[in-house]
């Protein structure tokens, strides 16, 4: 649009010669731009990370950006042509991370300069004489721009959803046509009234557009089930072929890495499972690596009907969207009473709430990031694992809301105390290369070593209770010790595998 607008505002009319010129021109940019991305910037950027300061490497981004945009203009096409340019050729450089960090500061100051400029440029009293067709106009706009976003992802992936989600994410006008309407107003395709009028319009619609993006989830989550009867028609043979279990199976929500690693253990545990995903990319590229996933949104009933829901036996949902969440479990929970469904939340201010929906288990990753920072920080000071094995237990069951309090409850310490002094009954496994195998219950004296008593000895699945002090032990016996923690931890250094 930024070549042909020229042309189009030419007072002579159409002419070959400048549109081929302005082709030219283009194609001569574009080959520029290769050649920038691939050669020259890349090398620049590492001359100047290579200084090691943050200065120069954010100097030297502006000046790039700049530089490209002046480029541009001298060839005769817009500054603001050139500064995309310049990021599209940036973005290919190993350093464009921290190079957009270091330009981040420019960008808030300078977004907002822009939108101050275009409130400057909006004549109120143009705006107050034509109310109500800017008003009519911009809803029309809005209306007409969703609902052509909307079809086209309608019509590619088939959920009405994610259609309804990305038409209101696109209805507003793009910040980028205030540029072109002023490179129009340049060329006089646009005359004063007609450019006050697209500015209110513009200006009608972004303030329209956070608010109905804020209420998109919901109005998505409203949507009659039967507007998707046809996405589950549509996949239902593959999904069929692609399950290939009569039932007790896991249903995963989501492919990202959570659910990457789950998909691997329950594999190599023969574990039949499938798995529902939205990104039509993911999906792809899994059923490639021979996946059992399909397109699907989880939250819809005839989507989860298509992976026999009925026959699953455990739901774990790997998205962390409280709303998407929220509505898997009630769905779930509502068609399958015994399913055992596991979610997967950030806070843990969510964990009550997803319980009381139906949850059997949340795992919320504010928590297990806490109880494993302190789990280490107390190994760090030698603390006896047994002890922050009971500690992580403890917390584990009086619930994450310890985890908010300023300090442990004395109750919970106490708790602690008898947790450990204590004697429990535990199993241990005689490995391979263990230093007991071969040796009697009298050679090895593992009662004045450690404290603990063997009760019991399975060998060959035959249990022998209170084994004679001749007893051999072989690799493969199950040993039933009784003792304290403490001495439950020393049972298994001493019998271990070195």
């Amino acid at each position: 649009m930024m070549l042909i607008t020229p042309l189009l505002g030419a007072e002579s009319g159409f002419q070959a010669l400048p549109v081929a010129f302005s082709l030219g021109k283009a194609l001569l940019l574009i080959g520029v731009v290769l050649t920038l991305a691939i050669f020259i910037i890349p090398r620049l950027l590492e001359v100047i990370v290579r200084a090691r300061l943050r200065e120069i490497l954010m100097l030297g981004g502006v000046i790039i950006i700049i530089g490209t945009a002046w480029l541009t203009s001298w060839l005769g096409l817009s500054l603001a042509l050139g500064a995309f340019i310049a990021g599209l050729a940036i973005s290919e450089s190993p350093y464009r991370h921290q190079l957009f960090a270091e330009i981040l500061p420019f960008k808030d100051v300078f977004n907002s300069l822009f939108f101050i400029s275009v409130g400057m440029l909006l004549d109120l009293r143009f705006l107050g004489n034509h109310l109500l067709p800017v008003l009519l106009l911009g809803l029309g706009i809005l209306l007409a721009k969703g609902l052509l976003g909307g079809l086209a992802v309608k019509l590619l992936s088939g959920s009405t959803r994610m259609a309804l989600l990305v038409g209101v994410a696109i209805s507003q006008i793009g910040e980028f046509s205030f540029v072109l309407a002023r490179f129009g107003q340049d060329f006089r395709l646009l005359d004063a009234d007609l450019y006050q009028g697209f500015l209110a319009i513009t200006v009608l619609t972004m303030l329209f557009a956070p608010r109905l993006m804020a209420a998109a989830p919901h109005l998505a989550g409203r949507i009659p089930e039967r507007l998707d009867s046809r996405l589950a028609r549509d996949r239902g043979k593959t999904a069929s072929e692609i399950l290939a279990t009569t039932g007790n199976h896991t249903i995963i929500v989501g492919f990202g890495l959570n659910g990457r690693y789950l998909a691997r253990v329950l594999k190599s545990s023969s574990i039949p499972y499938c798995i529902l995903e939205l990104n039509p990319r993911t999906v792809r590229e899994a059923q490639k690596e021979g996946e059992p996933i399909c397109f699907g949104d989880a939250s819809r009933l005839e989507i989860l009907q298509m992976v026999n829901l009925s026959g699953a036996r455990v739901l774990v949902i790997t998205v962390t969207e409280l709303p998407i969440t929220r509505r898997i479990i009630s769905v779930a929970r509502l068609n399958h009473p015994r399913l055992h469904i596991i979610a997967r939340t950030k806070f843990t201010m969510d964990v009550d709430e997803l319980y009381r929906i139906g949850a059997d288990q949340v795992i919320a990753e504010e928590f297990e990031t806490a109880t494993e920072i302190f789990a280490r920080v107390l190994a760090e000071y030698d603390l006896p694992r047994n002890f922050i094995a009971a500690y992580i237990d403890t917390i584990r069951r009086e619930g994450s809301p310890m985890l908010r309090q300023p300090q442990l409850p004395a109750v919970s310490v106490e708790k602690l105390r008898q947790l450990l002094a204590g004697s429990i009954v535990q199993n241990f496994l005689l490995l391979e290369d263990s230093p007991a195998a071969g040796k009697t219950l009298a050679q090895l004296d593992l009662r004045k070593r450690t404290g603990a008593t063997i009760i019991a000895i399975v060998h060959n699945d035959r249990s022998t209770a209170n084994p004679p002090a001749d007893s051999v032990l072989t690799v493969g016996d199950l040993l039933v010790m009784m003792g304290t923690h403490r001495a439950m931890d020393s049972v298994e250094e001493l019998l271990s595998p070195k």
